[in-house]
């Protein structure tokens, strides 16, 4: 092991930019660089400090991530691109979204024989959001290969009617991993054998499935509203039609 040339280092934090010159070593067998003041910090040139990553991961969680900046800047006076504030949020959201794959997944979870809330209520429903697809990873400018296309995210909702909690959750999975999630969330509000299950939503087969699945004969389903009324506004004419051709 033998003295290499220093090099500049330097890292993002809620200070600001930190540089230091770092003192390089090299393994005379292997060959290899070996940087001790980066090992022991657990920091590489051009990255960012854990506090600062939690800053922008809490920001990326209540904002788009255009505006991480923006309130970055305007909390601590600091700078960060929407790309490397994307980055980050996105890699410390993906355990969390893993491990809510997981419990969405599971068979094994019972209902509780206890008697805890008579009723909830459920909601799901799907809208689509746009995606942005690259055709090959291996490619370096993945810009040049960018298509967008349309994607359909799944919401749930569970309410408990005497008490202000109200739990939501969303996936772009499939309609299983939708109702999967739907009884997770009952399962967190406090479902119980004796529980009732009043679903409401716009009528969508998959929906109607899922929660007969799920919930079975303690559920009920409803069509709201606004979506009923849309469905007999359309059927009109037609019925109209009918009717004049038999008066006629």
């Amino acid at each position: 092991m033998r003295r290499q040339r220093k090099k500049p280092l330097y890292w993002h934090s809620l200070l600001g930019t930190i540089q230091v010159i770092e003192q390089t070593f090299i393994c005379q067998k292997t060959r290899k660089v070996f940087r001790p003041f980066s090992s022991s910090a657990q920091i590489h040139c051009r990255g960012y400090s854990l506090p600062l990553q939690r800053a922008i991961t809490d920001f990326g969680a209540d904002v788009p991530f255009g505006k991480i900046p923006e309130k970055l800047k305007e909390h601590y006076g600091i700078t960060v691109s929407i790309s490397s504030a994307q980055f980050i949020t996105q890699k410390h959201a993906r355990p969390e979204l893993s491990s809510a794959v997981k419990l969405s997944q599971k068979s094994v979870e019972k209902i509780s024989d206890k008697d805890k809330i008579e009723q909830i209520i459920a909601e799901m429903d799907g809208t689509m959001i746009p995606i942005v697809k690259t055709t090959d990873d291996k490619i370096i400018d993945r810009r040049k290969t960018r298509s967008c296309c349309w994607k359909e995210a799944r919401l749930s909702l569970v309410e408990i009617p005497t008490q202000k909690r109200t739990i939501i959750v969303g996936t772009v999975g499939t309609v299983d991993e939708a109702g999967n999630q739907l009884l997770h969330s009952a399962l967190r509000a406090g479902i119980d054998n004796n529980t009732k299950v009043h679903a409401l939503g716009d009528g969508a087969s998959w929906i109607v499935n899922q929660v007969m699945r799920l919930f079975g004969e303690r559920a009920s389903y409803l069509i709201d509203f606004y979506h009923l009324c849309e469905y007999l506004a359309a059927a009109a004419p037609r019925g109209n039609e009918q009717q004049q051709k038999k008066n006629g």
